[in-house]
Parts: C-alpha cells; structure tokens; sequence
C-alpha cells in the first residue's frame, strides 16, 4: 500500500471518530456519547489493523473537521469534503420517520427541495417546532430574516479542503480551503 493512501485512510478514520462516536438518533442522550471521543493521538493507540499496514496521524482537527469525503491525485494531495450543515440544515431521517415514505419516493434534487420547502415552512409550525430547538434539532433562523423557514436551509456550507505533506514528513502541513460555497 503506497505511502499516501494508507496516510489518507489514518486521516479519514481519525477524522470521523469523534463523528461517528457522535452519531447518534436525534433526541438521543448526547453527553454520554461525547464522553467517548477520544483525543487523536489516543485514538490512534486503540487500533487494529490486519498484518503489514499502518496508521499513521495525518490530520485532526481543526485543520479537518466533519469528514464526509476524500479523494487522494496523483501527487499525494488530500481533499477533504467537510459538512457542517449535519442536524442544522440536513436532517438525519431516524429523527422523522414521518418523511420517511416520501424520502423514498424522490427521484430528483428538485423533489427534495420541493418536499423541505413545504415542510420547513411557517405554515407547518409542528416541522419548525421539531426542526428547531423544541425538538432537539437544531435549525435556526441562519439567514437573520426573522423567521424560520426552508430559506434558512441555503445559508450553511459545505467546503473543501485540501491537505498537503510538503515536507515528507506524513503529516499535513499546509491545509487550505479549495471550494466552498455549496449551499443547495
């Protein structure tokens, strides 16, 4: 396994332990699973690998938070897919079983924003309340218009990052933003 891909795999499952840890159905007690999260370098000391490989801390936090994705090219470059919008402006479907058919039933992007730009509206105070603070979710009124809506849904990001090694020694050393801006 070349060197840069078993470093990526280290960063990737170092970064979504707190993520993963985290994880869990909306309402659920969430101060017991945050006990769980360990510091990287001791997360590190807890795995176990098949003979022949090695993991090795690549990136932490804050330099790489809330993983979704990554992609490795040709030169040994990490990008990183970040997503801070997770139970504030993309909802976990355990916590709304109640979508749960109509989840289902989309066969566009279009159906999806159709369908949370009729839930996520004042005229559904219910889906507000539950969405909101009074229902453990954490939708807000991000777009400060004063009102909670499905408008509030197009504010947070996500983004990219892009990790190097610059100077060989297995860790990132120079991180930077690639791409933001995906709100849709």
């Amino acid at each position: 396994m070349s060197r840069y891909v078993r470093i990526a795999l280290g960063a990737l499952l170092l970064a979504t332990l707190p993520l993963c840890a985290a994880d869990v159905a909306p309402g659920a007690n969430d101060k017991k699973q945050n006990s769980l999260i360990d510091a990287p370098e001791v997360a590190i000391r807890k795995f176990t690998v098949a003979p022949g490989l090695k993991v090795d801390l690549f990136a932490a936090e804050p330099d790489v938070r809330n993983p979704v994705a990554l992609s490795i090219d040709e030169r040994g470059r990490v990008f990183v897919v970040e997503s801070d919008r997770r139970r504030s402006s993309v909802f976990d479907i355990r916590g709304h079983k109640d979508w749960l058919e109509s989840d289902f039933s989309f066969r566009t992007v279009s159906n999806r924003a159709d369908f949370l730009r009729a839930q996520v509206s004042p005229t559904n105070p219910a889906a507000i309340k539950r969405l909101a603070g009074g229902g453990n979710g954490n939708l807000a009124d991000f777009n400060k218009d004063g009102v909670i809506d499905w408008h509030d849904l197009e504010v947070q990001s996500e983004r990219i990052r892009l990790l190097e090694d610059t100077d060989g020694d297995g860790r990132a050393d120079r991180v930077s933003v690639f791409a933001d801006g995906f709100t849709n």
